[in-house]
């Protein structure tokens, strides 16, 4: 994309999708990644998730304060919140962009009514979202919500659904919706992307990854998950604040979705903490042991001391960042001190020392690796390697991926689907395939050619052709002799 000014058409990468329809949704947020390494390497990256996320806190931060009053409950539901956001967040992707963009709407729909401002600043969030990542449909679906939850509580108080329905602010609602839709569709694809977003969501490939599953107790997101609703449960059942349809709804609603499909957690965190601190502000302000002089303590008075305080720590803290550094200082000129830096600022789990052995011994035909390595080795590994799969697996035939699956879990017959792709070169971790591990190590067919503490290589003792790249050569009686032994194994 950025090297020729467009989107591609089909799937560029990886063989096994070749002319697989292939629509960007998320084409912003990569070439902000890209832009950013390119310029600042890989502190840069780290620089953007820090400021994504410094950026989520700070709106919050100031909604939950317009709101409470409290710098306590503010604090309280900033914990919610990032305790809900550790697993999720925790890795640098396009989604939380895409997660910030979402927290940046939700502040500015608190009001009843439609604030004046956010006759602007909502479109432009949609737009931008639907630039940056695939789950602004999130923000659609939010907006609805909150329409639908006003138009219930304009009804009851009216007594009469039409009523609901013909007010004037609930009709401010329906108004930004339709606005918020428009503005969706100014992207490089036009109305095509909501069909193909659609189609992405419901692709079975996708059902197979942890973060797509419903959340259970075993996973560390469902604890949290679970724990946030006890608190939430208690805070209405204690609570005097009245509840409106539309917290209702989108607390019950969201919670669902998340409880369906692990990955809603990030859209329901924010939810969650704010219907919490609401709660818990009411309830605090009924107790009785309650203080008067808290109450006239709780609004300091503004100096500009603690605006200059505020600015030089965030200078301090910037200039001694990598990233600071690294825009104050330049790029070091050692190389070898250029290379830990980098290996520092990766994760442990980077296959760093695997895609510098491929670097340098560059397999040939197909290379069976890892779903989560797949985009590093792509990145660092040598130019033009033809890898099994990256994180696109929505781009793979469903055929495809469950192979992928099948040789992975060391299901009977996996060597004859090594064999039918031409894989030459596998690429595993110790994590999650010790055991495709071991039968490849006791196979006569295999070598090992590389180990490390994160993973292992093996080599095909007798290449053979890569049937999805016409292009492969490979000498005839190597080819022939291979194919009499699969034959026969086969038999």
């Amino acid at each position: 994309v950025w090297t020729h000014g467009g989107l591609p058409e089909t799937e560029p990468l990886l063989p096994l999708a070749r002319n697989m329809p292939y629509l960007d949704t998320a084409w912003g947020s990569k070439l902000l990644f890209f832009g950013v390494e390119r310029w600042l390497s890989a502190p840069g990256l780290q620089f953007l998730y820090a400021g994504s996320i410094t950026a989520m806190l700070c709106l919050l931060a100031y909604s939950m304060y317009q709101h409470t009053k409290s710098h306590r409950m503010t604090i309280a539901g900033l914990l919610i919140f990032a305790a809900l956001e550790l697993t999720p967040m925790s890795i640098i992707r396009p989604q939380n962009l895409g997660l910030l963009c979402f927290v940046a709407l939700f502040v500015s729909c608190q009001s009843r009514v439609v604030p004046r401002l956010a006759w602007a600043t909502v479109p432009g969030i949609m737009l931008l979202w639907a630039n940056l990542h695939g789950a602004y449909p999130v923000g659609l679906i939010f907006l609805a919500m909150v329409w639908v939850g006003s138009v219930i509580d304009y009804a009851l108080r009216m007594k009469s659904l039409w009523k609901g329905l013909s007010t004037w602010q609930t009709w401010q609602w329906f108004c930004l919706l339709e606005l918020s839709t428009a503005a969706v569709l100014i992207n490089p694809v036009g109305w095509e992307i909501i069909p193909t977003t659609l189609l992405i969501a419901r692709n079975p490939n996708l059902l197979a990854l942890v973060e797509w599953e419903p959340l259970t107790m075993t996973m560390k997101q469902g604890k949290i998950f679970a724990g946030a609703l006890l608190i939430l449960v208690g805070l209405y059942r204690h609570s005097p604040r009245r509840v409106s349809w539309r917290e209702w709804i989108l607390v019950i609603s969201f919670g669902l979705w998340t409880a369906m499909t692990s990955r809603m957690l990030v859209w329901w965190a924010p939810i969650a903490a704010w219907s919490a601190i609401t709660h818990g502000r009411a309830i605090w302000n009924h107790s009785r042991f309650r203080r008067s002089e808290e109450m006239q303590n709780d609004h300091p008075p503004r100096t500009g001391l603690w605006s200059v305080v505020t600015l030089g720590l965030v200078w301090i803290c910037f200039a001694y960042s990598p990233a600071g550094t690294r825009l104050l200082h330049g790029a070091p000129k050692d190389q070898a001190l250029a290379d830990r830096i980098w290996r520092r600022s990766l994760a442990d789990q980077t296959p760093i020392d695997i895609a510098a052995h491929l670097k340098e011994h560059p397999p040939t035909g197909l290379v069976f690796n890892v779903y989560e390595w797949g985009d590093y080795l792509q990145y660092a590994g040598p130019e033009n390697m033809q890898l099994f799969l990256n994180s696109h697996v929505h781009l793979l035939p469903t055929d495809i991926w469950d192979d992928y699956l099948s040789i992975s879990n060391v299901v009977i017959g996996w060597e004859d689907k090594l064999d039918r792709y031409g894989v030459n070169t596998v690429v595993l971790d110790h994590a999650f395939h010790r055991v495709l591990i071991q039968r490849l190590s006791e196979n006569s067919e295999w070598r090992f050619q590389y180990d490390d503490r994160l993973g292992s290589i093996f080599v095909r003792k007798q290449p053979i052709r890569n049937p999805y790249d016409p292009t492969a050569s490979i000498e005839p009686e190597i080819v022939e002799s291979t194919s009499v032994e699969n034959s026969a194994s086969d038999h």
